[in-house]
């Protein structure tokens, strides 16, 4: 079944509050966003299961919340049905004090794998792709526009 305007909202909900779930350190609010037998891969670090995702961001993430600045552009979306394929860029900053500059932490791009579970879209497999580094197997490109 092809997707319709509600599931397109709902996917870019789910990238938004990736962002500002990490950002607040709301770390049992992010594993909800997962599959239970879900993936997220950035670099040479990888999570598996919802309980390991949640444990590998605690561990990864600033010690406060706001420290990093977790931005996602809208997504392109291809698929239909229950699993969907999505790509979208990502750039995070570190926050520091109000005058100081704020640099970059990592520019990327996400390359998502989506199901809808119980009428609502989770991340089956999330991985960050940093700025001028290959694309992982079994993950694709965007596609082209028709």
């Amino acid at each position: 079944m092809p997707l319709d305007a509600s599931d397109y909202a709902a996917i870019q909900q789910l990238h938004a509050r990736y962002g500002q779930f990490i950002d607040d350190r709301r770390f049992a609010d992010i594993g909800a966003l997962f599959c239970e037998d879900a993936v997220w891969e950035a670099g040479p670090l990888r999570f598996a299961g919802r309980a390991g995702i949640i444990a590998g961001f605690e561990q990864i993430e600033p010690p406060e919340p706001q420290m990093v600045k977790h931005l996602t552009f809208n997504p392109v979306i291809e698929g239909e049905g229950d699993e969907v394929r999505a790509w979208a860029d990502a750039v995070a900053l570190t926050v520091a004090g109000a005058d100081d500059p704020i640099p970059v932490v990592a520019t990327g791009r996400y390359y998502d794998v989506l199901r809808k579970q119980g009428g609502q879209w989770r991340f089956a497999r999330r991985v960050f792709v940093y700025a001028r580094q290959s694309v992982p197997a079994g993950m694709s490109e965007p596609p082209s526009p028709d």
